[in-house]
Formats: structure tokens, sequence, C-alpha cells
């Protein structure tokens, strides 16, 4: 027993290093992309073919995210349904569907089958404290979250290269795309809880996050009189849009950041769902399914080139 906790604990931590290691490296818009040049006789080792697949990844995920933006592609449908506990009550599940989507740091993830969280088990596990500011207006309010992982797999026997791990020491071999689905407490902004509206696509895909403004800042006076006298409204405002994305820097949310790695956790994160789950403060775990709440179109949607001339 002690040897399969010891190795459970062991993959933990080598997913959350690898976890560590993709967010601060796919967080770095900023940083220059080096890629590994080759010559004849150069001995080439794990640092060189890492460089090399490091290289690919980033720069695959800087093309989606500046691209395409973030948010789901398709499926991830969140939906509530019921579970039988094991001393017979009925219980609450959160379910996401099947699907694809681009996170906050353009990274593909994909859920090629349907996942569902006990809600009864996940209020159970809370800190006490950690549910009071997401009550109000009788409801428990929760946010579905998605991003990217990379999860360690194919452990293999390896030379020891740390002090008394001879013993039974692994690496790891593979390391497949997978993703981290979170349930995340919605607190209220200032003394109201949020209302439901769409997602700002366009403040999402910009560097800096924010709406740009109607007439772009630090044009000059020919560039403004050129904007004015085009007859085309519609054609004026995309290259408004334009225009004020000369002003922008490339992407790096976190760099004044106190905790850098919590900021690039919830850089990654894109909204899948807001819910609103009918139960006590005082008993939270005493969900009621049947009472909630889902709403699926507050998320970011990806649209593909092919829509783009129907939309």
């Amino acid at each position: 027993m002690d040897q399969i906790e010891a190795r459970g604990t062991d993959a933990e931590r080598r997913r959350a290093e690898a976890d560590r290691r993709r967010l601060e490296q796919d967080g770095s818009f900023a940083e220059p992309l080096q890629r590994m040049y080759y010559e004849a006789g150069v001995m080439v080792g794990v640092e060189a073919m890492r460089a090399e697949q490091d290289y690919l990844l980033r720069r695959l995920a800087r093309l989606q995210r500046m691209v395409l933006g973030s948010g789901t592609l398709y499926g991830l449908k969140v939906s509530i349904g019921t579970e039988t506990r094991a001393d017979g009550k009925q219980g609450a599940t959160v379910a996401v569907a099947p699907g694809q989507a681009i996170d906050g740091l353009g990274r593909e993830v994909l859920l090629p089958e349907a996942y569902a969280i006990s809600l009864t088990d996940w209020i159970a596990a809370q800190p006490p404290t950690a549910l009071e500011e997401a009550f109000g207006d009788g409801a428990l309010h929760l946010r579905v979250t998605l991003r990217a992982a990379d999860s360690p797999r194919g452990f293999q026997p390896s030379l020891a290269t740390g002090l008394n791990i001879g013993t039974d020491a692994v690496v790891t071999s593979r390391v497949a795309d997978s993703f981290l689905l979170e349930l995340l407490p919605e607190p209220p902004q200032g003394s109201a809880f949020p209302a439901d509206a769409p997602a700002d696509a366009v403040a999402a895909w910009l560097p800096d996050g924010q709406r740009p403004p109607a007439q772009p800042e630090g044009l000059t006076q020919r560039e403004r009189d050129f904007l004015t006298a085009l007859p085309d409204v519609a054609q004026a405002r995309q290259l408004a849009l334009a225009a004020h994305r000369l002003g922008q820097a490339p992407p790096d949310p976190c760099r004044a950041a106190p905790d850098r790695l919590a900021c690039l956790a919830a850089a990654a994160r894109i909204p899948l769902a807001r819910i609103a789950l009918a139960a006590d403060a005082a008993q939270p775990a005493l969900a009621a399914p049947g009472k909630a709440t889902v709403n699926n179109l507050i998320r970011p949607f990806v649209q593909p080139l092919p829509l783009h001339g129907t939309l």
C-alpha cells in the first residue's frame, strides 16, 4: 500500500510540474522563440529534443491564440444531471459533453468523451468558507471552466538522477494532451451577482483584454480624416479596430502579477457555463438538481473561417 501511495503521489507531482512548465512557457507570448539548428558531428541530447518540441508547440499555440482567439469550437455543452448516492438519496452532477476548444493561451483542448462531476462530493470537499460569497438569491452560483494541461504517461525504468531514488526509478516516456475541467465559485460583483451576458470576443482576443474605443487613439489627423471619409461603415469599423491594434504589444498579461503561475492558470481558463444551483447556505451539499439553471451561451466561441462569410 505504501509503494502504491508513493507512486500515486509521484504521479501527481509529475503532472503538477509538467503543468507548471507548460503554463510558464505558453504564457510568455512576448519571448522570442528559438529552434534547434542541426549540424553534422554535433551531439544531440534530451535538452535539444525538448527544445525542438517546445518550439513547435509554442509556435502553434501563438498562431491559434492570435489568429483564431479562444473559446469553444464545438460541443462541450454543460448540463445538470442526477445521481443516486450510496445512501439512496438523489444528488446533482455537472456533465460536460465531448467537444473541442482553444484555451486562453491558444492551446487545443479535446474532450473525447463526456465527463461528469458530482456536485455533492465537490461541495463537501470545499473549505467551510470557500462557498460563502457564492451564495445569493437562494442559490449557489458556480462557473465551469476548461483549459489544457499535460498528463505524463508511460513511466519506464531509468537510471537514478537524484539522491536515494535508485530503487524503482522511473521517467515519463509519453505526455498526453489532456485538460483541466474546473468548478469555481462565482462571487458577486459589488452587491449583486453579474447578469448573464454574451462573451465579448473582441475584447478577449485583443492583447490588453479591453474593448477598443470607437475612435482609435494615437492617429494622425490624416488617418482620422481617412477613416471618416470611408463610405462603407462596416469597412470603417474594421479598419478602426485594426488601427487600435497598431498600439498593441504581444500579450503578457501576467508580467507584473505577484503570483505569476496563478495568473497564467486564470488566463488559460475559458468559461463554459454559469450555473445557479438552488441550495441552502447552511447545508450546501443538499443541492436540488431539479432547480438548477445553466447558461452555456455566456462562453466565447471560436468562429472558423468557413463561417465568417455567413455571419
